[in-house]
């Protein structure tokens, strides 16, 4: 039987994309020995295990929402919005659980970042009864925390700096406020907010999102009923002049080689004002979906990769980050639950299926050695020199051995297929690959149809 399955999956074809937008990282959460540690993808996100290997952290751990607004606080701390509120994981996506007292669904959330000690999460309210916005700050070892109330404006986005927050909008009027972080670490009623209402030059706006901002300067992206737009503002928000336009999007900009770069529909812009000293002519012509910088990297998008913005000379070249070739299955025993384990295999079979990513002899990675290259040392299993750990040498948080250890060796009794885990793993394995089997045949039979 488990012969016939194998071969039965591996004579299905893996089809691509079969809906929505083709799978695609989309930016870097933390980063490791320079290079992306957690990435964000739209099917769900990638950690990083060892090598050129990333393991699959799946939707249905926050609700099921492929593309939430997240944020990583360190290695082993996640922090995003699902379906239903804010959720957690302390053990690098392997488990999420909700924030306690989350107030709100991902519909009303409309930013989420973090300035290295906390994460701020930014909500709107629903457009009827409120029409306002509020700011929660969660420190990792404290509660969510109100620390903003503004009934007045629907906020887009938020910005932090050394010593302030950065908050833009579009609507009802455009409006910029820098808020100081001493008055959002008291109480929600010492704070008041005088933002400036600069006149836009291109109107309407629908959305207003400050990307960089510094002590005499801020960048800003924009949309319109006329196209999307690069804005700035010299004087603190008064006044605002438009830096560039496109038609479908803007990504950035970031600093680089001491002047500012921002995509504009695929294409390199570079700041008039402040151009690179560096030559970024080479990323002409290559339609790059996104532009980010986390700690000291650069990256941009390109297709299924991520890759490196890297000085060579005077001269921009891109490197090789991450592809989603890279991306295999779940990590086996993540989540701990059975049943949310079984569901996260779904996950896979469903997502990394449709992307072409389901090696159909090893669905799950179960053959891959992904040991970690930096092993929990609080962990007297983990890594290959286990057996000596020094407790001084601590790599990013890790996942517990009975997790991250490889599968047994099949019994000869069995004709290849595992028989050494429990009853509830091994049936969620087998149900998973039947359920594999059927999508890739259902999607071989529409083919055909065509």
């Amino acid at each position: 039987m488990c012969g016939a399955l194998l071969v039965a999956l591996a004579l299905s074809p893996l089809p691509a994309a079969a809906h929505g937008p083709a799978p695609a990282p989309l930016r870097i959460l933390t980063t490791l020995d320079g290079h992306g540690d957690l990435i964000q993808t739209n099917i769900g996100i990638a950690v990083y295990r060892r090598d050129d290997l990333y393991r699959y952290i799946c939707p249905v751990s926050w609700g099921g929402l492929e593309t939430p607004l997240s944020v990583a606080l360190s290695p082993d701390t996640l922090l995003l919005v699902g379906a239903d509120g804010l959720y957690t994981s302390t053990d690098r996506g392997c488990n999420f659980t909700p924030v306690a007292s989350s107030p709100f669904p991902s519909a009303n959330g409309t930013a989420l970042i973090d300035d290295g000690a906390r994460a701020w999460a930014l909500v709107r309210g629903d457009g009827d009864a409120d029409d306002g916005s509020r700011l929660f700050a969660w420190p990792p070892t404290g509660p969510l925390r109100l620390a903003l109330l503004d009934h007045a404006r629907r906020w887009d986005a938020v910005f932090a700096t050394a010593d302030a927050l950065v908050l833009s909008a579009a609507r009802p009027v455009p409006s910029i406020v820098r808020v100081p972080r001493a008055d959002l670490a008291g109480q929600l009623d010492g704070v008041t907010l005088t933002p400036y209402t600069p006149p836009s030059p291109v109107a309407p706006l629908q959305r207003l999102t400050v990307r960089v901002a510094t002590a005499d300067r801020i960048d800003l992206a924009a949309v319109s009923d006329s196209g999307v737009h690069w804005l700035r503002s010299t004087d603190g928000g008064a006044t605002l002049t438009v830096v560039a336009t496109g038609e479908r999007s803007v990504h950035g900009p970031v600093p680089l080689c001491d002047g500012l770069l921002a995509v504009v529909d695929g294409e390199p812009v570079v700041d008039p004002d402040r151009p690179p000293t560096c030559d970024v002519s080479g990323l002409a012509g290559r339609a790059l979906t996104c532009l980010g910088a986390r700690d000291d990297l650069v990256y941009t998008c390109e297709l299924r990769q991520l890759r490196r913005l890297a000085v060579q000379g005077a001269t921009v070249t891109l490197e090789p980050l991450f592809a989603l070739e890279q991306l295999v299955g779940p990590l086996p025993g993540c989540p701990s639950d059975p049943t949310a384990q079984f569901a996260c295999q779904q996950d896979w079979l469903h997502y990394g299926a449709e992307s072409g990513l389901v090696d159909p002899l090893d669905p799950f990675g179960d053959a891959v050695d992904d040991t970690p290259t930096h092993p929990d040392p609080a962990d007297p299993d983990a890594g290959p020199d286990a057996a000596d750990p020094d407790p001084d040498v601590a790599g990013p948080g890790t996942l517990d051995a009975s997790r991250d250890a490889a599968p047994s060796a099949p019994s000869s009794a069995s004709d290849g297929c595992q028989t050494t885990r429990t009853h509830t793993a091994t049936t969620a394995r087998a149900v998973a690959l039947l359920g594999l089997l059927v999508t890739l045949g259902l999607a071989l039979t529409r083919r055909r149809a065509r």
